[in-house]
């Protein structure tokens, strides 16, 4: 859908570390419009695990990931909206950090889900993904919804040497769907933590199933919005088979927009229509406030809290 187009702008996270003498030596492959766990829904073809080929890499920022893994740059960009940043560095054995909403400014991202996207690293260690986030973070005067918050310097608040409080998810952990090598990888690292004299807790999650069908709603509905601006007669692709502006709308996106981007947008209009609206998306909002209420008094009480919500990934949420 965006072939052949080039930015008029800079993104500010990029900007900021171009300011800082970063060295952009390429762009990698993702999933068509950040869409697909498993960076296989991309107009250039699928991504592997460098690792391992016959594996997918995760996504929808595989490509950045394996990028980090094979060592063929420092550190790489991506986009998370619900897992894309977290998830393929958990399946490529690199850092992947999304940063709290807001704390780097979205200007120069192409939306998928205005709400829920953050621009993130994928690094090989902690320490640089702490420095990249320090530079990248802060206020724009492009972006209304960055933080106006003063950046802390995160690189330097790395090795305090405290003793930390840290709370995993039962429902999660204990689930039947969750590969038994991780399962016991995980309970190996609990265990390791709690030997170096860390208190960490096992603590419940009640709404944990809601979250995926909650995502999918609310994140389709935003997409079909957001994506309405490709409609072949602004910029991007445009079809050579249309007689009318109605079949020019219709061509364009049908021949523009892989499977699975139209399967969201259709999901979304679907969940927004005049007879749904309530029942889907209203809805939604109320479950996801819940599961923003129930992760936030964990974080009251918890430096760091961990769940590995099926079917994927692995998330961290850092106080």
């Amino acid at each position: 859908m965006l072939g052949g187009f080039e930015s008029l702008i800079t993104a500010t996270a990029l900007q900021r570390l171009l300011d800082e003498d970063a060295i952009v030596i390429g762009r990698l492959n993702c999933d068509e419009f950040a869409m697909g766990s498993s960076n296989e829904y991309s107009v250039y073809g699928a991504v592997r695990n460098a690792a391992d080929p016959t594996r997918v890499a995760g996504g929808s920022s595989g490509g950045s990931a394996v990028a980090v893994q094979a060592d063929l740059c420092g550190a790489a960009l991506g986009s998370d909206t619900g897992g894309s940043v977290r998830q393929p560095a958990a399946f490529c054995g690199v850092v992947g950090c999304k940063p709290t909403y807001g704390r780097i400014s979205r200007h120069g991202l192409i939306a998928y889900a205005s709400s829920f996207d953050q621009i993130g690293s994928l690094t090989r260690t902690v320490e640089e993904a702490a420095l990249l986030l320090e530079i990248m973070a802060g206020q724009d005067n492009y972006d209304a919804t960055a933080a106006t918050q003063a950046v802390p310097s995160y690189s330097q608040q790395l090795n305090s040497g405290e003793k930390r409080r840290l709370a995993y998810y039962r429902e999660a952990l204990y689930n039947e769907g969750l590969d038994s090598d991780l399962q016991a990888q995980m309970l190996a690292l609990i265990a390791q933590l709690r030997k170096e004299g860390h208190t960490v807790d096992e603590i419940t999650f009640p709404d944990m199933e809601c979250m995926i069908p909650t995502y999918y709603v609310l994140t389709a509905a935003e997409a079909s919005s957001n994506l309405s601006r490709y409609d072949g007669t602004h910029y991007g692709y445009r079809t050579p088979l249309a007689d009318s502006l109605e079949q020019l709308y219709r061509n364009s996106r049908s021949e523009g927009f892989g499977r699975e981007v139209q399967r969201r947008i259709m999901l979304g209009t679907f969940v927004l229509s005049s007879g749904y609206y309530d029942a889907f998306f209203t809805k939604a909002q109320k479950v996801r406030r819940l599961i923003a209420d129930t992760t936030l008094d964990a974080l009251r009480r918890y430096d760091f809290c961990c769940r590995l919500p099926l079917p994927m990934w692995l998330l961290v949420w850092v106080k």
